[in-house]
């Protein structure tokens, strides 16, 4: 098995094999432009920020779900729709500001209203995300878009959904190998990151099965209003 474990590495970070295993993974975006509904929560996952003695900005990742929310958020507003947009992310070090404010600041830039947009500032990992959010936007008349990268949305939506929010998923990107046929070090990249997810949700349902995980809460056991007054303003 430990001479065979480099072997299959390898094989793994080929071109072919890692775009089959990120087909696999990533939940492609829809081509079917969503139907109109009265009211809609996005739901934007914090994905890391960069910091440096002058400024805070979103990471990478963090940009494309900002644009992907935006343009959502945007959608809303052509089509008439009532929608408010949820940042759900904490700081990432304790003199850093929280993921929620940098992002809000960002989403205030490509043109979502101030007044629509409502702060999760706890969160540190995508459990806290679900857990937090849900006790924020749980209302049966809402609909429920999250938006997260490819590979995290998985995971995200079975998080979600235990805390009694089903919602829609809207990949804010779609990762691809690296073009060849060689073994590569961005592949091998990828292959962490997939194993990362799978673990995660693997994890959560052995929690499950133990009785570790929180409880998991009904669609309709709570109705906070924090976002409903949002989407009236």
């Amino acid at each position: 098995m430990l001479a065979l474990a480099p072997l299959a590495i390898l094989a793994s970070a080929s071109p072919p094999i890692t775009q089959w295993l990120l087909d696999l993974a990533q939940d492609a975006p829809s081509s079917i432009a969503p139907a109109p509904h009265p009211c809609t929560a996005i739901v934007v996952l914090g994905a890391g920020i960069d910091q440096d003695a002058h400024s805070s900005r979103p990471s990478l990742a963090g940009h494309s779900r900002l644009m992907a929310a935006a343009q959502r958020y945007l959608a809303c507003e052509r089509n008439g729709e009532t929608c408010a947009v949820l940042v759900s992310g904490g700081a990432t070090t304790p003199d850093s500001a929280t993921e929620a404010d940098v992002y809000a600041r960002e989403l205030i830039a490509l043109g979502v209203p101030a007044g629509h947009i409502v702060r999760e500032q706890a969160s540190v990992n995508t459990w806290q995300n679900a857990r937090n959010s849900s006790r924020i936007i749980q209302h049966d008349s809402l609909r429920v878009v999250l938006v997260t990268s490819g590979l995290h949305l998985k995971r995200s939506l079975i998080y979600f959904r235990h805390f009694g929010v089903v919602a829609e998923g809207l990949p804010s990107d779609r990762l691809r190998a690296a073009a060849g046929w060689l073994p590569s070090a961005y592949n091998l990249l990828l292959i962490e990151v997939m194993v990362h997810e799978y673990i995660g949700v693997l994890r959560y349902r052995v929690y499950n099965g133990m009785g570790w995980n929180e409880e998991s809460i009904r669609q309709d056991s709570v109705t906070p209003a924090t976002t409903t007054r949002a989407l009236q303003h």
